[in-house]
């Protein structure tokens, strides 16, 4: 019998289980392969910066990763298909323009809006309107209470170009900086910490979440109806989370640097 001193595999590769994993002969094709994916994953960044992967298929959401100077894109279940790389580190989208008429309105109260979300045209509502996220606001008058913080305001046009009105506003419980709406209302995140809520557009809260595992909320896309029972996604810190209309949270994906956009509609462009 061969003596198996000097050789810690010998006594492995005499069972079956040893034979399939470091194979005949000397051969070790499969412990090979595994030692070989581990030297590559390392190379790459580590195990932490490992994305899962897979051949081309349809991308349903663009996410912009600014410290891989990147985009990339992903299908309906959050898995990576597309990777576009940028020669620079990849900055926030710029937000849409706001009507000449509510940025006067806005402008007339002193108020630096922080984001908007604007209803869109095939929505068939009787009238324009549109969501603002706003700081705290001027400082009060004499007899007046101000207490600052975050708000919601419902915006809504009235008849000439200059007639934008507020039709209410929302106290938010912490800081913000992404929003996103649909036909039926209006998403929110927080910035320092993984929380959204949805709001109809009568004001009315469907949706209060927070997330324990996740960052603070960079920037949302709504989640076209066509991929399920819509929903939203966000992108947070190094991950991009999905919650379905009901709040309940869906696949999404980890394993980003710091994502800054999302978009369901198409890739982002510098």
């Amino acid at each position: 019998m061969k003596d198996d001193r000097g050789d810690p595999s010998g006594a492995l590769r005499r069972t079956r289980w040893g034979r399939a994993l470091l194979g005949h002969g000397g051969r070790a094709p499969l412990a090979w392969a595994l030692v070989a994916f581990a030297i590559t994953a390392s190379l790459g960044g580590g195990w932490r910066a490992i994305v899962r992967v897979r051949g081309p298929g349809p991308a349903s959401v663009w996410v912009r990763d600014r410290a891989a100077r990147a985009d990339f894109g992903l299908d309906a279940d959050g898995i990576v298909v597309v990777r576009r790389g940028h020669q620079s580190p990849a900055e926030p989208v710029a937000s849409t323009p706001l009507p000449p008429g509510l940025a006067a309105a806005l402008a007339k109260r002193a108020v630096e809006p922080i984001g908007a979300a604007l209803d869109r045209p095939s929505w068939e509502r009787a009238r324009p309107a549109g969501w603002i996220l706003v700081g705290e606001l001027p400082p009060p008058r004499r007899g007046e209470t101000h207490r600052g913080g975050q708000f919601l305001e419902r915006w809504v046009f009235t008849g000439t170009p200059q007639c934008w009105q507020k039709a209410f506003r929302l106290r938010l419980p912490w800081r913000a900086k992404a929003l996103a709406s649909d036909k039926d209302g209006v998403w929110v995140g927080a910035a320092r910490r993984c929380a959204l809520r949805f709001y109809g557009h009568d004001g009315a809260l469907h949706v209060d979440k927070e997330l324990m595992d996740a960052d603070g909320i960079e920037a949302l896309a709504v989640v076209p109806r066509s991929q399920g029972e819509g929903g939203v996604w966000a992108a947070a810190g190094g991950a991009l989370v999905r919650l379905g209309r009901d709040g309940k949270r869906l696949p999404g994906q980890g394993g980003f640097a710091h994502l800054v956009a999302v978009s369901s509609g198409g890739p982002h462009h510098p």
